[in-house]
């Protein structure tokens, strides 16, 4: 067992432990109740490939499994469309039209990135439909519905898992494309873009957030235990993901599209960092064109420590650093 795939099953086991003394502190929820299993079930079938695909041991026989035969392929999206069935059917939910539209989004850009990779061509289409295909329905809500249920009030929005296994089943272990950079394997020099670029959004962000009306202060009152749920929250079900997909796949696709342009990287940091902020305007309601300006200068500083790192997992940090601090100082503004 190497080095990288025991950091995988130690984060697994950390974020199970920390799942379970959240739900008992701030849910009441124990790890012996039916409640607690009606979610830890569906959770863990999408948790586990999450964790696991930073391991690149594991993504190997991954890929060695995968490659024997279609059937093999179908295992991951089988194991997302089994945890809606179990998160849905215990609590009386299943709808059988959100079903074939998870089956849909699971099984068409599967079926398009194993067909034959068309000689010569540069510009990526079919990763890039792929893509299309696995951020447009979540981003205008044709797969809402599919969530991890405890109990009344408390749940989590299961796509949030759900669609960077795919993404990563897809383009790391389908396509195995280059330079996705998604592994734990941390250094302490990978911190300091970390720090430039809060630093650097702080002083940004914020005087552009208040100048355009956007940002107010809201006071800080928020409780240790909401303020872990919080970082871990959006580390793994907001930053991790988004920045799988802008940055992993999109900038990481764009890069190599523009290989043969003079300063490649920055003009597929610009392309997705503008992609990234366009991506919000719907986010608020109504649209808010100060959020798609801010966003896309918090991607573009995600992007960099993306590019200077090679390391989605960093990159996401700095993600989660800045919607933490939006979350705990600026409540309830921006629409």
């Amino acid at each position: 067992m190497n080095k990288e795939f025991k950091i995988a099953l130690g984060l697994l086991v950390l974020l199970f432990s920390i799942a379970t003394v959240l739900l008992e502190v701030l849910a009441k929820i124990h790890f012996w109740s039916a409640s607690y299993f009606q979610g830890f079930i569906p959770f863990s079938v999408l948790l586990i490939p999450y964790i696991l695909y930073s391991s690149e041991v594991f993504c190997e026989r991954s890929r060695v499994f995968a490659g024997r035969s279609f059937l093999n392929k179908l295992l991951i999206p089988a194991g997302i469309l089994a945890a809606y069935v179990i998160a849905s059917v215990w609590p009386g939910n299943f709808s059988p039209s959100l079903f074939l539209r998870l089956a849909l989004w699971v099984l068409v850009p599967l079926i398009l990135l194993v067909s034959p990779v068309l000689e010569n061509h540069k510009f990526y289409v079919k990763e890039f439909l792929a893509a299309l295909i696995l951020w447009l329905p979540i981003e205008f809500g044709k797969l809402s519905g599919f969530d991890i249920k405890f109990s009344e009030g408390i749940q989590i929005p299961a796509l949030a898992f759900g669609a960077p296994v795919l993404g990563l089943y897809l383009f790391l272990i389908v396509r195995n494309l280059p330079d996705i950079g998604y592994h734990f394997r941390w250094k302490w020099p990978d911190f300091v873009p970390v720090v430039f670029s809060l630093l650097a959004l702080s002083v940004t962000l914020i005087p552009i957030g208040i100048r355009l009306n956007f940002l107010r202060y809201g006071g800080f009152d928020t409780p240790v235990a909401e303020m872990v749920e919080s970082i871990f929250g959006i580390y793994f079900l907001v930053a991790l993901p988004e920045e799988l997909l802008f940055r992993s796949i999109i900038q990481n696709l764009c890069a190599k599209i523009f290989s043969r342009l003079p300063y490649s990287k920055w003009i597929a940091l610009a392309a997705a960092s503008v992609i990234f902020g366009m991506a919000h305007y719907n986010n608020l309601n109504p649209p808010s064109w100060p959020y798609v300006i801010l966003a896309a200068i918090a991607g573009a500083f995600y992007g960099w420590t993306f590019m200077v790192t090679g390391k989605i997992t960093i990159a996401a940090v700095v993600h989660m650093g800045v919607d933490f601090i939006w979350g705990i100082l600026f409540k309830g503004v921006g629409g």
